[in-house]
């Protein structure tokens, strides 16, 4: 991933949202990153990397998939592909970065596809944030839920 430098000319980034893909932001702005951006920049690709700048990125060939289904209704698979064995883990965040679920616990696993079954999905109705971290970094994704 190309690290995304948020030097706003303007006042902010208001929403962000994944679009075909990728991530597009939406705000008050006229440049992003120093490139020409009236009020809307496209960033990068839809699995958002959530560390602070410098920090790890998520292995190459590492990722997690969109939530299926997506809107949830009472059950979801979470699945994520690993491009070596890391000890990662798999929490749900609501939209303040609050844990509000783990639905695998940090343990070193193999590489290659894995899947978390998660049945009896109990959250109020929302959107929400899987997010898979590990030593390497961390990547998220949004998902709705519209309750049992």
């Amino acid at each position: 991933a190309t690290p995304w430098d948020p030097n706003l000319s303007g006042t902010n980034v208001l929403d962000l949202e994944l679009v075909s893909g990728s991530v597009v932001a939406g705000g008050e702005f006229l440049t992003v990153g120093g490139r020409q951006r009236r009020n809307l920049a496209r960033i990068g690709d839809a699995a958002l990397t959530l560390a602070a700048p410098g920090a790890p990125r998520p292995e190459a060939g590492s990722s997690l998939s969109a939530v299926r289904p997506d809107p949830v209704r009472g059950r979801a698979r979470f699945a994520f592909t690993l491009a070596r064995a890391a000890s990662v883990r798999l929490d749900v965040l609501d939209m303040q970065g609050r844990r509000v679920h783990t639905l695998a616990a940090p343990q070193v696993r193999e590489a290659g596809e894995h899947a978390v079954d998660w049945a009896g999905v109990a959250l109020a109705p929302g959107v929400y944030v899987a997010r898979l971290s590990g030593t390497a970094g961390a990547v998220s994704r949004r998902f709705v839920v519209l309750g049992q």
